[in-house]
């Protein structure tokens, strides 16, 4: 393989990761002792060795930051449930992977070694921080197809059986036997309800220390944010591109 390419502006954050022992970089880790994956490919990026024009064309696929399932899966029976369930959730969960193109994927496996793993309670705080944010990112979805409909539907109108002979319960007939209604009250309701599912969710974020939360605030602008950047299980890295040598 290739040596890692060292330009004058390296960053000193990544620079002070090299260890000489082992020729290679620390993955680097954020204030909770978990692998930082914005850091680790942005490190990747900063020494991959060929020309980073490639990097935007290649074929992508998803990088397990943690290392290989077969470590993990005994990892994780060395543990008694609960904490094998927890251990077993962490590996897999999308925030410690990072969909990202194959080369940089290989790269970064060669020039940084796999993150030491975090204590139990680390990796049980990590898996309810990424439940409370998964939570908001079902909410949002529910939340917006609703906007949608509504906009979409409201103006349609739909046929309202009243009193059926034979079908409808006495105790439900209305005066009428069949009424088309416009449908804005209706889907105006399924809006409102979202709305207050959403509400109901984000409140469940407050169980959350803020130090670990994954969706610092919950708004739905940053929560849309983190949903753009999850493809195939996995997140998108924001990486920098270094300035030429």
């Amino acid at each position: 393989m290739k040596e890692a390419r060292i330009s004058p502006d390296f960053p000193e954050k990544y620079a002070r990761l090299y260890n000489y022992q082992t020729q290679k970089f620390d993955a680097p880790l954020n204030s909770q002792g978990i692998a930082d994956v914005d850091a680790l490919f942005d490190l990747a990026v900063w020494t991959y060795p060929d020309d980073r024009e490639q990097l935007f064309t290649a074929e992508r696929d998803v990088h397990h930051v943690y290392g290989t399932e077969s470590y993990w899966r005994d990892l994780a029976a060395s543990y008694e449930r609960p904490d094998s369930v927890e251990i077993s959730k962490f590996r897999d969960s999308p925030p410690q992977k990072a969909y990202v193109p194959r080369p940089l994927h290989e790269w970064a496996e060669y020039i940084t070694e796999w993150p030491l793993v975090p204590s139990i309670e680390a990796i049980r705080r990590r898996n309810a921080a990424w439940s409370a944010a998964n939570r908001l990112l079902q909410g949002v979805v529910l939340l917006d197809k609703a906007r949608d409909d509504y906009e979409q539907k409201k103006d349609t109108t739909r046929r309202v059986l009243g009193n059926v002979a034979g079908i409808t319960p006495r105790s439900q007939q209305k005066d009428f036997s069949v009424e088309e209604l416009v449908n804005n009250e209706y889907w105006l309701s399924e809006l409102y309800e979202r709305l207050d599912g959403w509400r109901w969710t984000a409140r469940h974020l407050e169980s959350i220390p803020d130090e670990d939360r994954i969706i610092v605030i919950p708004r739905l602008t940053c929560v849309r944010a983190l949903k753009r950047r999850l493809k195939n299980g996995a997140l998108v890295p924001r990486m920098t591109e270094p300035q030429a040598a």
